[in-house]
């Protein structure tokens, strides 16, 4: 195996760490807000990135989307999962299992 397989080999593994230790901390930060809001039925999707934006966020403009985007991941991989619990269809409110 030549040296830039291994390197490619490396990078690979990082991202793949990288990725899911970023999914585990927007886990907790859901897990907070859905915690935080003490409502057994559950709040909406927009409540739980307000408050990760309102609590976790440092006003870069440039990663709202992506922090968006990855709350929304994170989510649908949580109800898949039944870490979370979705009442009334998929728009329904999300509350922990």
């Amino acid at each position: 195996m030549k040296l830039i397989d291994h390197l490619r080999l490396i990078w690979k593994s990082i991202l793949i760490i990288t990725t899911a230790f970023m999914e585990s901390i927007m886990e907790s930060m859901i897990i907070q807000a859905l915690v935080s809001a003490n409502k057994p039925i559950g709040i909406s999707r927009q409540r739980i990135k307000n408050y990760i934006i309102d609590n976790f966020y440092d006003g870069d403009m440039t990663m709202l989307d992506e922090i968006k985007d990855e709350c929304n991941e994170v989510l649908k991989k949580g109800i898949e999962n039944g870490t979370f619990g979705i009442r009334k269809g998929l728009t329904g409110p999300i509350s922990l299992r």
